[in-house]
């Protein structure tokens, strides 16, 4: 009896094998980002862009705003100049120190030091192209939730988690492997409510700049009321910004105090 029983439990543990663990349909985030910088030209030659240059031009709906030139470069160093349709011009930047901005005369004009904080903001919504190369750096997770129409394209969707932003949705594309857009929900005021809305930025005409290939146009959507804001590079160069680029303008250099004297050093004979 006592036999029957140990070969009941043997034939039963061989029949009744545990299940292998479930094999998930979806490929991981970072898997999908890996995939996005292979087909960007790969990750190595990405890792080679120092500073790049893009000259722009904004449009809303059919209207022209204006002309954005920007230059970003390692070290946290950066420049934009915004020109509006009548000419006004405002700017911002930093030689990697000091963050400054130039108010536009419609706004007072004059210039002023800008917070550190201030500045990585108002980069992070002109450089969408550094939010693609920095995102597995800048994200926390990246689940991919599955496969979704975006832009009449069929993408994956990844729901990325910032550490120091709010949530956002990126999308690839199924069949060229790069990177479609982002989606964010955002709520604005309005007669007293919060009204809720999306943004959708996305990413098209896609061209070779030397070894990469890079967007060359930005757009954003906002619904429901469908308003867009359109960026189009008439120019984007990379690894070719001169270093004097950077300086601080001489009204920046005049707000800045001077540095601090170094320590003086006693002699040994205390004089």
């Amino acid at each position: 009896m006592l036999l029957a029983i140990c070969l009941g439990f043997v034939l039963s543990a061989h029949a009744s094998p545990q299940p292998p663990p479930p094999v998930s349909p979806n490929p991981d985030g970072s898997r999908l980002l890996t995939r996005c910088f292979r087909a960007m030209g790969g990750p190595s030659e990405l890792e080679q862009i120092t500073s790049m240059h893009v000259e722009a031009a904004l449009k809303a709906g059919d209207d022209s705003l204006g002309e954005i030139e920007l230059f970003l470069a390692r070290g946290n160093r950066s420049l934009f100049r915004f020109t509006q349709e009548d000419g006004e011009t405002s700017s911002f930047g930093s030689d990697g120190t000091i963050s400054w901005e130039q108010i536009p005369a419609s706004e007072g004009g004059g210039w002023k030091l800008l917070p550190e904080e201030q500045l990585a903001r108002r980069i992070s919504v002109n450089n969408w192209l550094g939010r693609v190369l920095h995102m597995g750096a800048e994200t926390t997770t990246m689940k991919t939730t599955g496969k979704v129409t975006f832009q009449g394209r069929p993408c994956w969707a990844v729901d990325l988690e910032y550490r120091n932003d709010e949530p956002m949705t990126a999308f690839f594309d199924v069949e060229t492997k790069l990177i479609a857009g982002f989606q964010r929900p955002f709520q604005m005021p309005e007669d007293g409510l919060a009204e809720s809305y999306v943004i959708d930025i996305i990413f098209s005409d896609w061209k070779p700049v030397e070894d990469v290939t890079l967007f060359h146009e930005v757009k954003l959507v906002i619904s429901p009321d469908m308003s867009s804001l359109q960026l189009n590079y008439v120019t984007l160069s990379i690894n070719d910004v001169p270093e004097s680029t950077f300086d601080l303008p001489p009204q920046i250099k005049a707000l800045t105090p001077p540095p601090p004297p170094p320590p003086t050093k006693e002699s040994p004979d205390g004089g």
